[in-house]
């Protein structure tokens, strides 16, 4: 995931960190099965996207959608995280 974070997201958080945070938030919360889902179009020129969420995790399940923003880096686009 963090390969696909865009430059200016990666000088926040580095590799090892990012990968920490969310390895320590998922098993603390036993998550397993998770899946998630493209919500609405999807279109090349798109700069923000949704998508769904669904897990189980030790108290029962969980879903919720968000929102993503894409940023043009050289010639990809790339996630803009923010913590």
């Amino acid at each position: 995931m963090y390969d696909h974070l865009s430059d200016h997201a990666k000088k926040s958080i580095s590799k090892k960190e990012f990968t920490e945070k969310y390895q320590k938030i998922y098993e603390g919360i036993g998550a397993n099965n998770l899946k998630v889902k493209m919500k609405g179009e999807n279109t090349k020129d798109k700069e923000l996207f949704l998508f769904e969420v669904k897990m189980d995790t030790d108290v029962g399940s969980v879903s919720f959608i968000h929102e993503a923003k894409l940023v043009k880096d050289k010639e990809s686009w790339k996630i803009d995280w923010t913590p």
